[in-house]
């Protein structure tokens, strides 16, 4: 599994076409390990599509946190419960368990709700080694592993 830094999953639903107004959903602060990011979106209507999973707000999202230089990305997240919904999310750069990130500011009441979806934490990838290299299969439809695997 690649490493995979925390992520925070919107829970408003990124509608087909998202309104930014100055002074009113304009602004998102990030903070990541104690180190705030300010963006601050242009005004103005953005198109996302859930069925081909695209969003120029996302991608506006992300010229944004770039420009600040902001360790995290901004992607088309989609839930699937009872309320399918495509969402913004918010993933750090940084895979390690340390590290940290909020997110408040009108804008991200507006767009990723009152209170995120999930918060995911970091996963890093690891290397298990001294699996086995080879898998039997037996006329019977059973597979058969042989090797050892431990966690520490």
């Amino acid at each position: 599994m690649p490493s995979v830094g925390i992520r925070i999953w919107g829970n408003s639903h990124l509608a087909p076409q998202r309104e930014v107004e100055s002074g009113v959903n304009d602004i998102i602060v990030i903070n990541v390990n104690g180190t705030d990011y300010t963006i601050v979106l242009d005004a103005g209507s953005y198109i996302s599509s859930h069925e081909h999973v695209t969003s120029s707000f996302v991608q506006h999202v992300n010229d944004k946190l770039i420009e600040v230089g902001c360790p995290v990305i901004a992607k088309v997240g989609g839930i699937h419960d009872d309320q399918p919904r495509t969402v913004l999310l918010f993933e750090t750069s940084e895979s390690s368990e340390r590290v940290t990130m909020s997110i408040e500011g009108p804008g991200a009441v507006e767009f990723i709700g009152d209170a995120p979806y999930q918060t995911v934490p970091a996963v890093e990838e690891t290397q298990i080694d001294g699996l086995p290299s080879k898998v039997a299969a037996r006329g019977t439809g059973m597979i058969s592993l042989t090797g050892e695997i431990g966690v520490s």
